[in-house]
């Protein structure tokens, strides 16, 4: 309960900051929302011309869209400061987090609040709520709790992957570019069905880098198509499975990151 307590009191108390300059962190929250907002009118400008993408409707690819949205966000409001580990690393301000009585993961993640995450977050829901609607799905308990398993499995992945991405800066530095390579990867190949991929590009999706694991497997679950995904429909069923065991090898990376840090000095 402790780490709890101190969790809310550091969100808090960086809403507070935030909130000194209301218009800044307004217009975060919109530029957030617009950029996800642009990401989507990109899609239905493809699908308008295509019709179909690999069999997949317009408002299909939309609901796969919103489930890996949701994800994204809860990932932004929980481990955004991931992205800051190159730059702590690289300026020396490393070293506080390692000189208190606290996790320094943990410290790192309540370090400070972005409000850009509500942005993400809140264009996730209101696009899931939008896509199930324009497909008349109708959610269960049994559905909507195994879509907050998902989500945190897709928050979990994303989070796993970028620790692991910028733990890397405990060899190197800086591995910032690896981070905003990762970024575009992920941002491209994680809006489309997998089954438009070839096999390599496939399996590089779902057991190198499982970004698929984040929207399209579990999209089929709940449209229904666990039929075609590939290699065994049981992987539309794993996205909680894999988020938790990627996020728990990451942690293991950052700890062996850890051993081998050594301050700039500076």
């Amino acid at each position: 309960m402790h780490w709890l307590q101190t969790m809310w009191r550091m969100l808090i108390a960086s809403l507070k900051i935030n909130m000194e300059y209301r218009l800044n962190f307004v217009l975060f929250i919109i530029c957030a929302a617009m950029t996800n907002l642009f990401s989507l009118l990109f899609i239905w400008v493809v699908l308008l011309r295509v019709h179909h993408v690999g069999n997949w409707s317009l408002q299909e690819v939309f609901f796969l869209y919103s489930v890996r949205l949701v994800g994204h966000g809860l990932h932004m409001i929980l481990f955004y400061n991931m992205e800051r580990i190159s730059y702590f690393v690289r300026s020396g301000q490393f070293d506080r987090f390692l000189l208190r009585p606290l996790n320094p993961l943990f410290q790192l993640v309540i370090w400070r609040y972005n409000p850009a995450s509500i942005g993400d977050m809140a264009t996730g829901v209101v696009s899931l709520i939008i896509a199930s609607s324009l497909l008349h799905i109708h959610w269960t308990l049994v559905s909507l709790i195994m879509l907050v398993l998902i989500a945190i499995g897709g928050c979990l992945i994303e989070a796993g992957l970028f620790l692991i991405m910028h733990s890397l800066a405990f060899w190197l530095t800086d591995a910032q570019r690896f981070s905003f390579a990762l970024r575009t990867f992920n941002d491209y190949f994680t809006i489309y069905p997998l089954t438009i991929y070839n096999v390599g590009l496939q399996v590089i999706l779902t057991f190198i880098i499982p970004v698929a694991f984040i929207g399209y497997y579990p999209a089929t679950l709940f449209l229904n198509r666990t039929g075609e995904v590939p290699f065994t429909p049981l992987l539309a069923y794993g996205t909680p499975i894999v988020g938790a065991g990627l996020f728990v090898l990451a942690y293991s990376v950052w700890k062996l990151g850890l051993r081998y840090y050594q301050s700039t000095g500076s």
